[in-house]
């Protein structure tokens, strides 16, 4: 189920990036502000179609920086 996914994907971005540590909160103010969200629980409550599209954006986001990195 989505509602699933949408908690796996939370649990992703805390553990993979230490959201949940006082020295990322710069970090996690601005995954935030690309999901266009005030806090990743938000990312739970909202509606699959809102929800989908701003992980891919987040994705796609992060897949330029790794490749446009890479190419420097």
């Amino acid at each position: 189920s989505c509602l699933s996914f949408k908690s796996f994907f939370v649990s992703l971005l805390i553990n993979t990036f230490g959201l949940n540590k006082c020295t990322n909160r710069d970090l996690k103010q601005k995954i935030l502000e690309i999901l266009d969200v005030q806090d990743l629980n938000e990312l739970k409550e909202m509606g699959d179609g809102d929800f989908k599209w701003r992980v891919k954006l987040l994705l796609d986001g992060f897949e330029f920086w790794h490749k446009a990195l890479k190419e420097v």
